[in-house]
């Protein structure tokens, strides 16, 4: 009632595409293959549901910045070559860091029940963590905005609120719906099957890790 009496009937519309579109928009943002994709899965079948959703959330915190420097003007950190190179040198270290726990954690007989409650904070901020450690993500973000965004006409803060609203409900439907799935898998994978998901996300985190490593050394050196 309170949004029927502030808005008119063709604004609301304009909202609700603008929102639907937006969840969209949040999901196919979520789909691509990233760290944390695999640091989501990995938690998830070695933790279970809580496990990879915290990891999930973390992650949303972390677009939420990129959203604001998206909105806020990409230049402010595209256009910085130091700044880049920074964050990129830190997510290599990171990437790294968490390749070399991923095998560490392969070498130790691997649990089949729930995580503790305490590790949660850790996979919250890990998502957190590698979201923010990918500069590049604002690129991926502008290029959803605007495509996702492309057929709302109306330009008014009301209607680009919806869609920004919209994407991280999407993202939040897909860390639920990722984190089900992996809950759910769960139950068919075996202790030898759980070593190797270590080994292949600590090869996977290490290759991630050195190019972004690379990338960040070309950076520095134009």
């Amino acid at each position: 009632m309170l949004l029927a009496g502030r808005f008119p009937r063709y604004i609301r519309r304009l909202m609700l595409a603008a929102f639907l579109a937006g969840i969209l928009g949040g999901i196919v943002y979520c789909l691509p293959v990233s760290a944390v994709n695999v640091e989501i899965i990995r938690r998830g079948l070695t933790g279970g549901f809580m496990a990879a959703l915290m990891v999930s959330l973390g992650a949303i915190v972390g677009d939420a910045v990129w959203l604001t420097v998206a909105v806020g003007g990409a230049e402010l950190i595209m256009s910085r070559l130091s700044l880049r190179v920074t964050i990129g040198g830190a997510g290599a270290a990171l990437l790294l860091w968490l390749a070399w726990s991923a095998y560490q954690h392969s070498r130790r007989e691997p649990e089949l029940t729930p995580a503790e409650r305490t590790s949660h904070g850790r996979a919250f901020a890990v998502g957190a963590l590698l979201c923010l450690a990918s500069p590049f993500a604002v690129v991926v973000l502008l290029a959803v905005i605007g495509s996702v965004g492309a057929g709302i006409s109306g330009g008014d803060f009301a209607t680009r609120s919806s869609l920004y609203g919209g994407i991280f409900v999407g993202a939040v439907i897909y860390g639920f719906v990722v984190s089900g799935l992996c809950a759910w898998g769960r139950r068919f994978v075996t202790r030898r099957a759980l070593q190797l998901v270590d080994v292949g996300v600590a090869v996977i985190f290490a290759i991630l890790g050195l190019y972004l490593a690379w990338q960040s050394l070309m950076l520095a050196r134009t």
